[in-house]
């Protein structure tokens, strides 16, 4: 009970002093002062004025238990309480006794204190410790404690976790370390801390903050920053093991720790060495960080920067550092002006906007590439120091900000990047290859100018990888295969990068080559994958293939012969599609890598052993390489050699001839032997021939015979599975060389019609694979019997359908049970029907799985129905087979689309073409039946076209879509539609033109068709008004339509119009091309990758039919030219009406789409219209729409088709012409272009009639009427009216047209007297009469639109025309140079002629005469009013203003001189200002400014570049000033050095800039030499310029605003200059 009694009274004690500790820390306000404040108290020296709690707290301590003690100070509490009971803690131990039992309580209670303490109770907790254990006591029980934190879970409820514990070791390490620093405490300490700083971010946390600042205080130096670098490193390993490349969250861990440490890694790294002896974890730790891109990793840039500036500035101010910088070869000074560049341009990237990058990028990158070309070529290596800056920062500048939050800055940078001088910058080939090349794979589509028709562009990215090839510092060979290597890796989005990258290499100049020939092949077979084919668009395959094949010809080592098996089945690798384009280039490829080996010679050698015995292949891999081997055999350029005969034939004739003589021949041989010789015939035309003509052949037959009847079922089951996956081989083979009168096969045909007609009995893997042999065998044999057997074939394949899986197979995936290993050949299904001629050559579908199975016998079944169908006669035939109930047969085949697909369409579509539609579009026929059907067809071809365009677009086999458009414009269906009056047909087609605007191959698939139907109908006799506006309709829609191709940078793909069709007879084959469209064929492949071809076919074919016409305008074309001039109608009228009014101008935007549709509608009409000269009543038409648009201004090049057209028409009906232009020109307030137009037409009709034997009585009427013009204040309005007017005055005062006692004969003669007798008349004259006597009406002709036209931007191999008359760019046709456009040139040249004359038009005014009347007035007026005030000076007079009551005329001053043909200047001396304008972008303010500086005399305009003078808007608001005044050439890059010069010149450098130190302008005093620098619109003069400058001005301002426009500061400026002066 006592015991008990003192230890609540011990409790009660404590707990009162606790209770004051709380009480006291209110007054003290920090947990240090409180702490502080107990100790004193509890010293036992203090005993005064301790207060009844310490009193009495003191012999409680001295006689109570230490374990109860030490227990309740170990109980957890926080803020005052918890320090109290630390502080007892403290005193107790520190005068108790040392006693085994409480000191275990104490240290098994550490780790838990330590951990959950504050840091001042924690820590005093640790002093506690140290007190109580020796140096080897510490040592173990901190050695436990780390071992214990490092084998704790992160998250244990209810116990301390591994973050607890590390707090927990961290704390007592501190405190120990300060008492017992030895190496050995500090290397267990050391350890905990680098498997600690491996864990969990909470773990690194308590190392970086708790333990490591004490460790490494405790630790050397050296020892220390060695332990914190291998940190650094270990935790950058784990991020690139992790992830493949740096990481965010492990590399800002590396970063904490390293800024946290700096002062000993930045020493420890020597950051600031130049010898070149740095860490590179350093350096990989810092340009990690920097490269990172995103907006959230701003603290890492930072924290790098930091590290990375603390180096260059121990550098930069080391006190040897200029003779160690001048011993590196290096100069301080540009070392430290191009790290602060840098980090400018890296400051900019900070902003997410882009305009302070697009601002600062000229010229802090110039500074930058300037001093990287300056560095010695021994810095710009790996070795080179991290102080010194180098190509090694500039890469992590351009990766962070090809990382960049907006994309418009990575957009901006990567196109600047292209532009970058690689020869300067020296990238290195890792930053080229696995951070550009992939970026620019995917973002160069944004970065290419569509107007580009120069490819500028395309030469800056060619020019950049040169230039990384140039300067690789292994070879340029190297570099060129490495580069070609990493290219596809890159999956890029689009193929323009590949196709520069090709080109590029292709125009590297190589010593040597590095690419070997297994290295060229395998980088082939990646070309030609299907991974690769399925992302490449069609219709630029065969560019990029001929650029690859010619790149591996241009780099690859030679190998003779030794990968002649590898480089077949490369060969076979290539689409059947391409084949033929490449022939060439893979015969080359395979002489040059083959070097001097005998490639013909090893080709055969080859082949033999396929068909050898030799069982080292699989039968499908052999196969492969036979398809390559013949077709690079068929490739090699050996002339005329027989190479079937020579080679091909005497390699497989022994397996051949033992085909039945070796019943156990290995498949291997007799398969590969059988698929040469079927393949070689579709390649070596001579084949055929060859084999008819051996006696194998029959033997050849007799073995597929045996062969295929075992895959049909007579043979065992299990024979019957061994054998289907070859029936494709056999079908190949009978269908090259059986005829019906050989005897083989006849039992054969025979069985497979009654397996067909009898079906399936049960649903067995042998009985399904025997029916599709059976359907597979038969379509290869149709086309080749007689007629009536056809029919039945017909019947029995029209009815058949695919059987489906057998009985037990779950998924088609399975394959079908062959027990034989046949290998495989790795062709997706896609590629197997990718293009249906494919099948031709290769045969039908391999059968490998059950779902082939479906795919290749509904393609067997169409295929073989297509090619009856299309036999000559066989719609009689079958008639005749079936009674004449052709419709049923009709109905069947057209209810069977619902159910294919691609490219099962295609065929159906010949199917119903040549059988369904001419026997169901019949009378006999209901209409109503035929009406729904035809509803029905072409909601579903429609549909079937539809599915191969968008996102979720259904693959389409080459020549399937050309196939469906055949059949939906079909003569035949499109006649149905007129008669029934329906409209779905012209319904689908418009829905489909819409279509093909968004979607590649459609327009064009549906033109050619089209086109065969329309035409063909129109013509005839019996075509109704209905049909003939129906098909004006769809005509004039192809005239105005752009369709869609395929973008690959400016150029444009798209496939051929004709590429691919099955039925060479239809009316979407090569054959209605050429009968449609003359020189269709030339067109197409001239316009074939433009947008612009459907609509150049329509009009070559419409211009066709026209000249067929003799005379009389066919009605379908005046059709077409009623609807042209209602839509030109309807939007000029749109333009005349659309709100705003005379505000806005009546001219559409260049290139928009009003622009564009005028182009097309009037270039349409004037060719179509040409043909209307013996037609009045279609002229009739014309001429009063034409004129009706005359009246509003238009483009120029629409202007001139328009003018084309009066011309021609004016010419050939005067009297409609008298009609229309008399009228015109009386009206005088028009436009001057107007006018222009006007003239344009009369002087023409001049010229005309001068070339006859005496004018028509009607010419004086258009004279009188062209008269007035010739005061025209217009000078290219008045010369085009004088030539005309005089010349054909010429011809009409020779004849006597003119009466001379007329009053209006007198005035005309009087006119024509003028103009002959002028002097400056006669010199404009001249300079004319080449311009109209060369004007050329043939432009109307279509040969100047197609054939004598240049496409931009062309593709290099394309022939150049020297001289073209229309340019076809951005996607139209334009005149390269319209009429007026010249006149005008030549106009404004004789104007420059006349101002270099000696005659200067003096006014009255400024006469001596006029000077002597206006004193003698002014003394007659003082004389009236009595004034005796003496006449003021004359010049008084004119500075007051003239005297009063008097007023005169302002006096010009003498017209201004150009120097003579001397060189002198007559002219007054200029004022020496000049003005740079080199920032100034705006044309408009470049213009006025020009305008201004020449008013006011000054020396010089400087403009960034000078051709802007020639633009009309510059001219239209400079007057003619850019003649007088001299300008000067100084582009943006150039401005530096140019303000250099003109300082050295001496002339004051002034600004226009608000700045901090700038001077209002009227306090500013100019001195006589004087440069004024004017700065952009916005963002005003540069900062790098500044410096540059003597002083800025600024204009002073009083209003809410604080700009002004850069031409008003300009002028007010030079005023003030002017003023002072």
């Amino acid at each position: 009970m006592t015991m008990l009694h003192g230890s609540l009274h011990v409790h009660e004690t404590l707990q009162a002093f606790e209770a004051y500790a709380a009480s006291l820390y209110p007054l003290l306000e920090s947990l240090e002062s409180l702490q502080k404040a107990l100790r004193l108290l509890l010293n036992p020296e203090n005993v005064g004025g301790s207060g009844t709690v310490l009193v009495s707290l003191r012999p409680v301590l001295d006689r109570c238990s230490m374990d109860d003690v030490v227990k309740w100070c170990l109980e957890s509490a926080e803020g005052p309480a918890a320090v109290a009971r630390v502080t007892i803690l403290e005193h107790v131990v520190s005068t108790a006794p040392l006693d085994p039992s409480w000191r275990q309580i104490l240290l098994a209670e550490a780790p838990g204190f330590l951990a959950l303490t504050p840091n001042l109770v924690s820590t005093k907790f640790g002093h506690v410790l140290a007190g109580l254990l020796t140096e080897d006591q510490a040592c173990s029980w901190l050695k436990s404690l780390g071992d214990q934190a490092l084998a704790a879970p992160a998250d244990t409820p209810g116990q301390l976790d591994r973050t607890a514990l590390l707090q927990g070791f961290a704390q007592g390490a501190t405190a120990l370390l300060q008492q017992f620093p030895s190496e050995t405490m500090c290397s267990d300490i050391w350890r905990v801390a680098d498997e600690a700083m491996l864990g969990d971010a909470s773990s690194r946390q308590v190392c970086v903050q708790r333990l490591l600042p004490s460790l490494v205080a405790s630790t050397s130096t050296e020892v220390a920053a060695s332990r914190i670098s291998g940190m650094v490193d270990a935790l950058l390993r784990t991020s690139c093991a992790q992830h493949k490349q740096p990481n965010a969250a492990p590399t800002r861990e590396a970063l904490n720790l390293a800024v946290a440490f700096s002062s000993l890694l930045v020493d420890h790294w020597k950051l600031q060495s130049l010898q070149g002896d740095h860490n590179e974890i350093g350096v990989e730790l810092i340009s990690n960080a920097l490269r990172f891109g995103l907006k959230d990793c701003g603290s890492l840039r930072k924290q790098a920067r930091f590290l990375l500036e603390s180096g260059v500035q121990k550098a930069l101010a080391y006190k040897e550092a200029e003779s160690q910088f001048r011993t590196a070869g290096l100069n301080l000074s540009a070392v430290s002006s191009a790290w602060r560049s840098y980090w400018e341009l890296f400051d900019t990237l900070e902003d997410y906007s882009s305009h302070l990058i697009k601002s600062s990028w000229d010229a802090l990158s110039s500074r930058l590439m300037q001093y990287l070309s300056d560095l010695p070529k021994g810095a710009r290596d790996d070795s080179r120091p991290p102080a010194v800056f180098s190509s090694f920062w500039l890469e992590a500048f351009l990766v962070r900000a090809l990382d960049h939050d907006n994309d418009s800055v990575q957009k901006f940078v990567l196109g600047q990047l292209m532009c970058l001088d690689q020869r300067s910058a020296c990238l290195s080939e890792s930053f080229i290859l696995t951070e550009v090349l992939p970026r620019f794979g995917h973002g160069i589509d944004s970065l290419y100018s569509r107007t580009d028709v120069e490819r500028n562009f395309e030469k800056q990215v060619k020019s950049f990888f040169l230039g990384f090839i140039a300067q690789h510092p292994e070879s340029a060979a190297v570099a060129a295969t490495r580069l070609l290597e990493a290219l596809f890796d890159v999956k890029a989005v689009h193929f323009t990068p590949v196709r520069l990258v090709l080109s590029a290499l292709l125009d590297v100049e190589l010593d040597e080559r590095t690419l070997t020939l297994s290295g060229a092949l395998a980088l082939a077979d990646r070309f030609f994958s299907q991974e690769m084919l399925l992302r490449m668009p069609v219709s630029i395959r065969q560019l990029l293939a001929s650029l690859f094949l010619r790149v591996l010809q241009h780099l690859t080592v030679r190998d003779p012969g030794s990968l002649l098996a590898k480089f077949a089945k490369t060969a076979a690798n290539i689409p059947d599609a391409l084949l033929l384009p490449l022939r060439d280039l893979l015969g080359s490829l395979v002489q040059t890598c083959l070097a001097d080996a005998d490639a013909a010679a090893g080709i055969e050698t080859l082949l033999k052993s396929l068909v050898s015995s030799d069982d080292s292949m699989l039968p499908m891999e052999a196969i492969q390489q036979a398809l390559g081997a013949v077709r690079l055999l068929w490739a090699l350029p050996l002339g005329k050699q027989d190479l079937f005969v020579s080679m091909v034939w005497p390699a497989i004739a022994p397996a051949l001839q033992d085909l039945h003589r070796r019943s156990y021949m290995p498949r291997k041989a007799a398969v590969s032997a059988l698929f040469v010789l079927a393949y070689a015939a579709s390649l070596l035309p001579e084949a055929l021939t060859y084999v008819e003509t051996q006696p194998e052949r029959g033997e050849i037959l007799s073995f597929v015979e045996s062969k295929a009847m075992i895959s049909i079922g007579q043979g065992r089951p299990d024979e019957v599975v061994q054998e289907a996956p070859w029936v494709w081989l056999y079908a190949l083979v009978l269908e090259r060389f059986w005829h019906p009168a050989s005897q083989t096969c006849q039992v054969l045909l025979s069985k497979a019609k009654n397996l067909l007609q009898e079906g399936a009995k049960e649903r067995t893997a042998a009985s399904v694979l025997s029916s599709i042999a059976a359907a597979s065998l038969l379509g290869a044999l149709a086309p080749k019997v007689d007629a009536a057997e056809q029919c039945e074939i017909f019947l029995l394949l029209r009815q058949f359908q695919a059987p489906g899986k057998p009985a037990g197979v779950v998924d088609s995936r399975f394959v079908i049970g062959v027990t034989e290993d046949n290998g495989r050949w790795d062709r997706v299904r896609l590629e197997e029907f990718e293009d249906l001629h494919r099948m031709q050559g290769e045969g039908l579908g391999r059968i490998q799985e059950w779902r082939d199975a479906s795919a290749v016998v509904l393609v067997a079944k169409w295929r073989a129905l297509s090619q009856i169908a299309s036999s000559p006669g066989f719609y009689d035939s079958l008639s005749a087979h079936v009674h004449g109930d052709m419709a049923e047969v009709a109905t069947d085949i057209l209810e069977e689309l619902d159910s294919l697909q691609t490219p099962h369409v295609a065929y159906w579509a010949i199917v119903a073409r040549r059988l369904a539609y001419p026997a169901y579009f019949q009378p006999n026929v209901p209409s109503d039946k035929q009406e729904e059907t035809l509803q029905q067809l072409c909601r579903c071809i429609r549909g079937f076209i539809s599915q191969s365009i968008g996102d979720s677009a259904v693959y389409m086999s080459r020549g399937c879509m050309l196939e469906l458009a055949a059949a939906l414009c079909d003569p035949q269906l499109r006649a149905a539609e007129q008669r029934l009056g329906a409209s779905a047909l012209t319904a689908s087609v418009r829905e489909l033109l819409a279509l093909g605007e968004v979607g590649t191959g459609v327009s064009r698939s549906v033109t050619v068709p089209l086109l065969a139907t329309l035409l063909a109908e129109t013509v005839s006799p019996d075509c109704q008004a209905s049909s003939l506006a129906s098909s004006a309709d769809l005509l004039t829609a192809l005239l105005m339509h752009s369709e869609y191709t395929i973008k690959d940078g400016a150029l444009c793909h798209s496939t051929m119009p004709c590429a691919g069709a099955l039925d060479p007879h239809g009316p979407g084959a090569s054959a209605a091309l050429s009968s449609t469209v003359p020189d269709g064929e030339t067109l197409s492949k001239k316009f074939g990758g433009t947008t612009g071809l459907p609509r150049i076919l329509t009009l070559t074919a419409l211009d066709a039919l026209a000249k067929k016409s003799e005379g009389q305008m066919p009605g379908i074309i005046r059709e077409v030219l009623t609807r042209l001039l209602g839509t030109l109608r309807t939007e000029l009228q749109s333009l005349l009406d659309r709100p705003g009014g005379n505000n806005k101008p009546l001219t559409p935007m260049p290139l928009s789409p009003q622009h564009r549709l005028q182009l097309r509608g009037w270039q349409a009409i004037l060719i179509l219209g040409c043909h209307a000269k013996n037609d009045k009543e279609t002229a009739e038409m014309l001429l009063s729409e034409l004129f009706w648009h005359l009246r509003t201004p238009h483009l120029p090049d629409v202007r001139d088709y328009q003018e084309l057209l009066g011309c021609l028409l004016c010419a050939s009906f005067q009297d409609l012409a008298m009609r229309h232009l008399v009228p015109a020109l009386g009206r005088y307030d028009c436009n001057n272009q107007v006018s222009a137009s006007l003239l344009v037409i009369c002087s023409f009709l001049f010229r005309h009639w001068i070339c006859l034997s005496a004018p028509p009585p009607h010419a004086v009427q258009l004279l009188v009427a062209v008269v007035p013009y010739l005061g025209h204040n217009s000078a290219y309005v008045r010369g085009t009216a004088s030539w005309g007017f005089y010349e054909l005055m010429e011809v009409a005062k020779a004849n006597g047209a003119i009466e001379v006692g007329e009053e209006c004969g007198k005035l005309l003669l009087d006119l024509h007297r003028f103009l002959a007798t002028n002097r400056e008349c006669q010199k404009m004259r001249r300079r004319l009469r080449p311009i109209y006597q060369s004007y050329d009406t043939s432009k109307s002709a279509l040969e100047a639109l197609t054939q004598l036209s240049e496409v931009l931007p062309s593709a290099e191999t394309e022939k150049e025309i020297l001289q073209p008359l229309h340019i076809f760019a951005n996607g139209d046709f334009k005149p390269s140079h319209t009429f007026l456009e010249l006149l005008k040139e030549e106009v404004a040249k004789e104007m420059e002629s006349i101002f270099e004359g000696e005659d200067a038009s003096q006014y009255a005014s400024s006469s001596e005469h006029w000077q002597e009347a206006q004193l003698a007035a002014l003394r007659a007026v003082q004389q009236l009013e009595g004034s005796k005030d003496e006449v003021p000076d004359l010049v008084a007079v004119d500075a007051a203003g003239g005297a009063s009551g008097l007023q005169r005329k302002f006096v010009p001053p003498a017209p201004p001189r150009l120097p003579d043909d001397s060189g002198s200047i007559s002219v007054s001396k200029r004022a020496p200002l000049l003005v740079l304008a080199s920032l100034v972008d705006k044309l408009p303010n470049l213009a006025g400014l020009c305008r201004t500086c020449e008013v006011f005399h000054c020396e010089a305009l400087c403009l960034p570049n000078l051709k802007v003078t020639s633009e009309q808007a510059f001219q239209s608001i400079s007057v003619t000033a850019e003649k007088w005044l001299p300008l000067r050439g100084v582009p943006k890059p150039k401005l530096k050095e140019e303000l250099l010069k003109l300082r050295k010149s001496g002339y004051a450098l002034v600004g226009v800039e608000q700045t901090h130190t700038s001077v209002p302008l009227d306090q500013w005093n100019f001195s006589e030499n004087t440069a004024i620098l004017l700065g952009a619109e916005k963002e005003g003069i540069d900062a790098d310029l500044l410096p540059l400058l003597d002083g800025c001005v600024e204009i002073p301002q009083q209003g809410q605003l604080r700009s002004l426009n850069v031409h008003v500061s300009g002028s007010i400026v030079i005023w003030e200059y002017v003023r002072q002066a």
